[in-house]
């Protein structure tokens, strides 16, 4: 067929990229949320997306080169996507190859990625490029229709017993700068402690960033930034947002402190997430979790979580573009 490459233009595209966004991944999205994340990005963002288009100049794929200033060396992220009619054509490969060529031009020497692992298509591409898999990403859900909370309430008890108190945003404000600060360095701890991060060298987004990426967001609601205190000592947080797209929650992440763990805090803050869902009306809430924690998928698959296909995290080294 007859297509060509130019570059993504938000104005113009988004509606399409949305629904092939859609397509591929299990949150809906719009033209709007995609806005949205883009008011977001960093200002070191270094980004290049390039749209495959039709006779009709009708998005039909795409290709992003993306890097983070929280990414370690001089990785970029590569995402491909194709429409599925548009597939086996030689367009996802054409994507790639640009989306490559220009993370090379800006000094990157390692790709990054991820693939559904659901996706026969998918996983042959990137087999085919000698991509190495280096984690399993689990998705799940839980379904809020007849959620009986009963056999969760000890865990809660026990951890106020121990000394353990649970607050939120909603609660404290979420304007005082140094209860915001608290909570961003919690958060980056807790990141940095998750097996999926285990050797990879990954930082966190700057305070500055953080406030865009969650203050902002559609998603935020301030009952959502949920935490644990041990006197002035934040020890483990959940932090769950509404996505009204699709009526439902997402809980980006649960965790506690090392020195706080066996004392039933993160059975609790995964019980005030639940309840914070059903306050709001959704049907469900999703997860991820890193096939490597154990303890949070056993304590996801108590609480009655499905698992779902999920994604491998994906790498391969590349020679940086010569002078």
């Amino acid at each position: 067929m007859t297509y060509s490459i130019r570059p993504l233009n938000a104005n113009t595209d988004f509606p399409r990229l949305a629904e092939l966004y859609t397509l591929v991944s299990t949150q809906k999205y719009t033209a709007e949320l995609l806005h949205e994340y883009e008011a977001s990005a960093s200002t070191s963002r270094i980004r290049r997306r390039f749209a495959a288009v039709d006779a009709n100049d009708t998005l039909i794929g795409c290709g992003d080169a993306l890097r983070e200033s929280w990414m370690p060396g001089q990785r970029f992220a590569v995402d491909i996507n194709v429409f599925p009619e548009y597939r086996n054509q030689g367009i996802g490969a054409r994507l790639y190859d640009e989306s490559v060529a220009f993370a090379r031009a800006n000094g990157c020497d390692f790709l990054i990625g991820s693939v559904r692992e659901d996706s026969a298509e998918g996983m042959r591409f990137v087999t085919k490029r000698d991509y190495g898999f280096a984690r399993h990403i689990f998705e799940s859900c839980l379904p809020l229709v007849g959620f009986d909370e009963t056999r969760f309430i000890p865990a809660l008890e026990k951890a106020q017993a121990s000394g353990i108190r649970f607050s939120s945003l909603a609660e404290t404000g979420d304007q005082d700068e140094k209860i915001l600060r608290s909570l961003h360095t919690l958060n980056a701890a807790l990141v940095a402690d998750e097996p999926a991060n285990a050797g990879v060298g990954n930082s966190f987004s700057s305070f500055e960033d953080f406030q865009k990426i969650v203050f902002r967001s559609s998603w935020y609601r301030p009952d959502g930034q949920i935490f644990a205190l041990d006197g002035d000592r934040w020890v483990g947080m959940a932090a769950v947002g509404i996505f009204t797209e699709t009526n439902s929650a997402y809980n980006m992440i649960t965790g506690v402190d090392r020195a706080y763990r066996g004392r039933g805090i993160a059975q609790a803050l995964k019980l005030l997430a639940v309840r914070f869902a059903l306050r709001h009306g959704v049907d469900y809430i999703r997860t991820n979790n890193d096939s490597a924690n154990e303890i949070m998928l056993a304590i996801n698959q108590k609480f009655g979580y499905v698992s779902e296909p999920g994604l491998f995290w994906i790498g391969r080294p590349i020679a940086p573009e010569t002078p």
